[in-house]
Order: C-alpha cells, then sequence, then structure tokens
C-alpha cells in the first residue's frame, strides 16, 4: 500500500511555520526598539524609517514585515516603509541594507527559525 500525501497537512504546517515566523520577528523588533531608544538617550525616529524585505511581495517575511511595521508606526509615531527588494536569494536586499547609510533609518528583517 503506498502512503498518499495529505494536502490539508501540509498547509497546516506551513500555516504553524509562518505564525512562528512573525511572532519571532515581532518579538524580534518590538524588543529591538525597545532596548535601542532606552540606550540612545536621543529622541528616535525623527525621520522615515525603511525596512527592506529581501523578498517578494506575499510572502511570510513581508506579511511579518508589515505587521511589525504598523505596530512600530503606532508606539514609536513614525511612518515605516516597506520596501521589497527580491532576488538572488535576498542578498539584493540584503546588500541595499549594507551599503545604505548607517544611521539606523534603514533596516533589514532577520531572524532565526528554531524548530
Amino acid at each position: 500500500m503506498t502512503e498518499q500525501a495529505n494536502p490539508a497537512a501540509g498547509s497546516d504546517s506551513n500555516l504553524g511555520l509562518a505564525r512562528r515566523v512573525i511572532c519571532g520577528f515581532l518579538v524580534v523588533a518590538a524588543l529591538t526598539f525597545t532596548i535601542s531608544g532606552h540606550s540612545l538617550g536621543q529622541s528616535y525616529p525623527t525621520k522615515v524609517i525603511k525596512l527592506i524585505v529581501p523578498f517578494g511581495p506575499g510572502g511570510p517575511t513581508d506579511l511579518a514585515a508589515r505587521l511589525a511595521s504598523q505596530i512600530v508606526q503606532t508606539s514609536l509615531g513614525q511612518s515605516m516603509i516597506i520596501e521589497n527588494r527580491p532576488g538572488a536569494g535576498g542578498a539584493i536586499g540584503t546588500r541595499a541594507v549594507a551599503t545604505s547609510e548607517a544611521d539606523g533609518y534603514t533596516l533589514l528583517p532577520a531572524g532565526a527559525m528554531v524548530r
């Protein structure tokens, strides 16, 4: 007897993974902004924050970035732009952040997946 793949089971595990990624990203983003705000001793942000997502729109990283941007905008009172720069397995977006001005206003969502 051969086993047949259950398409519903795959979508549940993908949904669970997406939830973990989103929750992890939100926690890291919240902690980053909380810690950086207290340690700088300056008013931050004074201009628009740009979050460069190194993957295409509509994916889990993009959705997590958009959810996090809403929370950050509410808590900091500053606009946040989400810019998708897909390609080369995330290298194009990562390079854009790495070569941007080092002022803390261009961010890259990153995280580790834990199982």
